[in-house]
């Protein structure tokens, strides 16, 4: 968790350089959570 956190202002300082905001990968960064949330929704219950 911790290099994940770490590693989150990456994107988001690279991606205010190039589009001068955070709104476009803060939309492309809510695609994460919500693969994660199908993942959990089709996964079989464990055993």
């Amino acid at each position: 968790m911790i290099i994940g956190a770490a590693l989150v202002p990456l994107p988001l300082g690279i991606a205010f350089d190039q589009w001068g905001g955070y709104t476009e990968v803060l939309y492309l960064m809510i695609v994460f959570p919500l693969l994660g949330l199908v993942a959990a929704l089709i996964s079989p219950s464990p055993n």
